[in-house]
């Protein structure tokens, strides 16, 4: 019998996922992320800010160490190519993640056997399908870490104006051949 399937480990790991989730997860550090990689899978939203060179050096370490790294590329036109984006992070492959495969949920899955990280422009849980996503990571017992960055609702404060006098915040998706959504239209 392997240490990894005795009744001591399984306890062992729960206490010490309850321990890092309570301690490190708030200020995540170089130290935390190597104390929990001994024995945790983990799917990581990886927020990319606003431009190429806005990934902290944390997200990148993290992503260069995932087994499968994604780029959601469906919630907006990128200033910059997926393979311009590849060479400046030294990843050798990035999967294009479009609405479907999140929604399919099908990357929660993938990270119960390895290591999965989204890159996601912006700041990962500005969009509610990532809020989905997490919520159904945790129905289903999933790790997640949550790496933040600077998002659109950032730029736009950079005018002086509040945020909170903005009002509702909607997406406005493109339109494609089978795709014309238009339920932003009563907000905007």
């Amino acid at each position: 019998m392997a240490l990894c399937d005795t009744p001591f480990y399984n306890i062992f790991k729960k206490i010490l996922f309850l321990y890092l989730y309570n301690h490190s997860l708030r200020t995540p550090n170089q130290q935390s992320y190597k104390l929990r990689r001994i024995i945790l899978l983990m799917l990581y939203l990886i927020g990319l800010g606003l431009n190429v060179d806005g990934i902290s050096i944390f997200g990148l370490e993290i992503a260069k160490k995932c087994k499968k790294v994604y780029l959601e590329n469906y919630t907006v036109d990128f200033p910059y190519s997926e393979g311009e984006l590849r060479d400046k992070l030294g990843l050798k492959k990035i999967l294009l993640a479009d609405r479907n495969f999140i929604e399919s949920e099908k990357i929660i899955d993938e990270a119960t056997k390895m290591d999965i990280a989204l890159l996601v422009y912006g700041s990962p849980l500005t969009a509610t399908t990532h809020i989905s996503l997490i919520n159904e990571a945790k129905r289903l017992g999933v790790k997640y870490w949550i790496l933040y960055n600077a998002s659109i609702i950032d730029a736009v404060a950079e005018t002086g104006l509040q945020l909170y006098k903005f009002g509702k915040i909607t997406s406005m998706p493109e339109w494609k051949k089978n795709f014309t959504p238009d339920s932003f239209m009563d907000i905007v």
